[in-house]
């Protein structure tokens, strides 16, 4: 029994000697390979496919909060006047996320959005996110989170990594319907190029998409 212990031993050894030697023959590990390789293929301004994001280092997380310089998620802190359905609307969607509404911390912060300075308790909140809709296009798009746009014939999908939602374009040609059969949070929209532009038409939005 004692041999074919010292048997195995012998042999564990023998093996990472041998694979020492290995390594030690080989000069170590592989050299790396450039991060971007040269390609030969030529560039298309119309293939949209891959992911696609923003810089978002200066605007902070949430794309703006703690800029001073471009107020919350680049948007200016110069709210401009509201129609009176508009303020109705405003004052109706109550965010449960942000600094609490009225207290010292808001009034402390007056380089961050409004929107984000009139938070209420998340039993009293409306946001339609935190009923797990889905963000809608105009939501989506202010977020600094990539987004994917995955191309096929007829149509591109936009995949929103902020929230996961996907937006389908139509681009086999057809027209935007009169009357969409029903309201949609990602809308409903078709596109086509002008020139190296893609112009995205859009209609059918629910309207408890928020802003």
């Amino acid at each position: 029994m004692k041999s074919r212990i010292l048997g195995f031993i012998i042999m564990m050894f023998c093996g990472g000697a041998l694979t020492l030697m290995t390594f030690g023959q080989r000069g170590g590990p592989p050299p790396q390979l450039p991060r971007y390789l040269p390609s030969d293929k030529k560039f298309d301004p119309h293939d949209l496919a891959g992911v696609w994001t923003r810089n978002s280092s200066r605007l902070g997380y949430g794309g703006g909060g703690t800029c001073p310089d471009c107020g919350d998620r680049g948007f200016s802190n110069d709210v401009p006047p509201f129609t009176p359905l508009g303020q109705k609307m405003f004052d109706a969607n109550k965010p449960s996320y942000g600094r609490n509404l009225g207290t010292p911390d808001a009034a402390a912060h007056p380089e961050e959005h409004i929107g984000r300075r009139r938070a209420v308790p998340p039993s009293n909140g409306t946001d339609p996110y935190q009923y797990c809709n889905p963000m809608g296009v105009t939501r989506a798009l202010i977020y600094p989170d990539p987004i994917e746009f995955i191309v096929q014939k007829g149509r591109i999908y936009q995949h929103f990594m902020w929230g996961y939602g996907i937006r389908p374009i139509y681009t086999d040609g057809r027209k935007l319907p009169d009357e969409p059969d029903q309201p949609r949070w990602w809308g409903y929209s078709v596109g086509h190029w002008e020139g190296d532009t893609f112009v995205v038409d859009s209609t059918g939005h629910d309207e408890r998409t928020w802003v």
